[in-house]
């Protein structure tokens, strides 16, 4: 019981990183195409 509710938080929390690395990736790229476009 304890190793059920241990793996699915830790699911939980992968899952919440990847998804905080692709939105950061995301606005990066948009980031990156402005100032090349500024120029």
């Amino acid at each position: 019981m304890i190793d059920h509710v241990r793996i699915s938080s830790w699911i939980l929390v992968h899952q919440g990183v990847i998804r905080t690395y692709s939105v950061t990736m995301n606005y990066s790229e948009i980031g990156a195409q402005h100032l090349v476009e500024e120029d």
